[in-house]
């Protein structure tokens, strides 16, 4: 089983990248798959999760640790989506 993790900058191509490497190994390729299955599964928004990851943290995050939980749900189900078998990842938390 190999798994793949691309994590790209601005201008850099990387979802083109991502595509032709899991083209080419012939494997599923995981982008946005993540946050939609981890808003479906925790029934939290997808801006709630994708602000969890790029943002700064608000400032009542201390009492309501809704980032942390944002996290925690979003590497709960990446290892889910690991689990399946071979596959490139590109996105949150690839590098």
């Amino acid at each position: 089983m190999a798994i793949v993790t691309i994590f790209s900058g601005s201008y850099c191509k990387g979802d083109e990248v991502a595509a032709a490497t899991a083209r080419e190994l012939g494997s599923p390729l995981i982008t946005t798959q993540l946050v939609d299955e981890a808003s479906a599964r925790f029934g939290i928004s997808r801006e709630s999760l994708s602000r969890a990851m790029l943002g700064p943290p608000s400032l009542f995050d201390r009492i309501t640790r809704e980032r942390d939980r944002c996290i925690a749900c979003l590497k709960l189900t990446l290892a889910l989506l690991l689990q399946e078998g071979s596959c490139v990842y590109h996105g949150f938390a690839g590098h």
